[in-house]
């Protein structure tokens, strides 16, 4: 079952029951609803009534809520719209027991801190982490700025951070899909959401879109998607998506 949920709400009644229609992925757990959010420009993933997973938490136009339950915070690169140590302390500062998992050229003086690369296999508080990647993609004059991690969580949820790096395990049921960024082009983009085989793909990075820059990418985006029998699902701040 799909439902979506928000006080400012970007699907429409067809839009929804459309999706609910198309609706041909595989349940995650028998008897478990998940969720993701979007807060701001960063996200979260839990199972329903338990601790969850924050990916990149940062302040830009929203301010961080606060966030409880947080079995773990996944820190994809070093990038100031990734990272920022302000948002990283307030989270742990009401969640002392979550672990921060990030690559080993990030700098956090946490004792919680844990570095990750390609291969790794950790499970915090009963979420299954696998990491993949090594490099951030490709910017201006060819410069590789840092390392990138990315991660699938559970064997079902896939964050690949800023890179197209292909997993070396199985294809993700919903895939995080940075949709612009310095790196990024539409052929690399295209040829990893047809490789993945996600049935949702959700957009992320696409704050520096104007909002027609927007329709016009996801309408391409969301082609691609439909070929591969894809749910293309864009999210606002405040919406949530439960699988």
């Amino acid at each position: 079952m799909v439902t979506l949920k928000s006080e400012n709400m970007s699907y429409n009644k067809a839009e929804i029951n459309e999706l609910k229609e198309q609706n041909n992925y595989k349940d995650f757990k028998k008897g478990e609803q998940h969720e993701i959010d979007q807060i701001g420009t960063f996200w979260d993933y839990s199972r329903k009534r338990r601790p969850k997973i924050v990916f990149d938490p940062v302040e830009f136009v929203n301010q961080l809520p606060e966030l409880q339950n947080v079995a773990a915070v996944i820190i994809t690169h070093k990038h100031f719209d990734h990272l920022q140590m302000d948002a990283l302390q307030k989270i742990m500062a009401t969640n002392l027991e979550a672990e921060i998992v990030g690559p080993e050229d990030l700098t956090v003086e946490f004792p919680q801190f844990i570095t990750a690369e390609n291969g790794d296999e950790l499970e915090i508080n009963g979420f299954r982490l696998h990491f993949s990647g090594h490099d951030h993609g490709l910017v201006f004059g060819g410069v590789m700025p840092c390392q990138n991690l990315g991660v699938i969580v559970d064997g079902h949820v896939m964050n690949p951070g800023d890179s197209f790096d292909q997993p070396a395990v199985e294809n993700a049921d919903v895939l995080l899909v940075p949709e612009v960024a310095p790196w990024w082009n539409v052929a690399d983009c295209t040829k990893f959401i047809t490789e993945i085989k996600p049935k949702i793909a959700i957009p992320v990075h696409d704050a520096l879109l104007s909002p027609f820059g927007k329709q016009v990418f996801d309408g391409g985006l969301k082609a691609t998607c439909e070929k591969v029998g894809a749910n293309w699902a864009p999210l606002k701040p405040g919406d949530s998506l439960e699988i």
